[in-house]
């Protein structure tokens, strides 16, 4: 169970860098793909979420805000050090936090199709799979 909101280390975590690990799985749960991406906190807010404005100069989600949950539990103090994003061969180097989340497609029969085509195009926009 998720903690309570914490307004005050909420807004500490405006302008530090997390590194994003995400694992995307199909409707029965077969795993699809796993990226990771980075970026800068600059919003943490109890009805928004923590918005993250992803870094990958060069790449289709530079730029991007991408939202998470307002969980603050979710996110771990990095250990110092360098990390080698596996998907994109990029290092980042003491990010202040990570955080990992899986993302599970729903099943076909509860999509609508507008409902798939807007989850399309945030996973191009976010360079996610669209399988």
């Amino acid at each position: 169970m998720a903690r309570e909101w914490d307004d005050e280390r909420a807004h500490a975590l405006v302008g530090k860098t997390v590194l994003l690990g995400l694992t995307f799985k199909d409707a029965e749960g077969e795993l699809i793909e796993q990226l990771q991406r980075h970026g800068v906190v600059t919003q943490a807010d109890e009805d928004e979420g923590i918005i993250i404005r992803l870094v990958g100069p060069g790449q289709v989600w530079h730029g991007e805000l991408y939202p998470i949950p307002p969980d603050l539990s979710s996110l771990s103090e990095a250990a110092p050090g360098a990390y080698r994003l596996r998907s994109t061969g990029e290092t980042i180097v003491d990010p202040d936090f990570t955080s990992t989340w899986e993302i599970q497609s729903p099943p076909p029969e509860e999509t609508t199709p507008k409902q798939h085509e807007a989850r399309l195009d945030q996973a191009r926009r976010y360079g996610f799979p669209t399988d």
